[in-house]
């Protein structure tokens, strides 16, 4: 059960990568109309390029958390990957709606890490 999700939250991570290339589209076309020069514009501007930063976050976090997950415990593993998911939702405020997948399979993958045995993980090197 452990392998099948860290295999989903890896999977999870990497098709978050087209919602982050869709956040930086929406981020470059902000910056090329030129929002980061109109006063009025530049706190949508930093919201945007914010989304953007997290979505990255998102994704290469949920790639590590689904590598490290027996080192790290099943406390720890399903936590990350329930704050990952929640990051992937917040791509809908551009209405982003790729990260839905990654976050539905980043929530499957915690379920899982909570309800794997213990004995599939191995206890941290000391």
């Amino acid at each position: 059960m452990l392998s099948f999700a860290r295999v989903l939250v890896i999977l999870a991570g990497i098709f978050g990568l087209p919602a982050v290339g869709c956040s930086a589209a929406c981020s470059g076309l902000g910056y090329a109309a030129g929002a980061h020069q109109d006063p009025q514009a530049r706190e949508g501007q930093a919201i945007m390029n914010f989304i953007l930063y997290i979505a990255i976050a998102a994704s290469i976090g949920s790639i590590l958390v689904g590598a490290k997950a027996p080192r790290w415990g099943r406390t720890a593993s399903g936590i990350l990957s329930l704050v990952f998911a929640a990051i992937f939702c917040v791509p809908l405020i551009q209405l982003n709606f790729l990260g839905l997948g990654s976050a539905l399979m980043l929530l499957v993958g915690a379920i899982m890490f909570f309800v794997a045995p213990v004995e599939q993980y191995r206890p941290a090197a000391r």
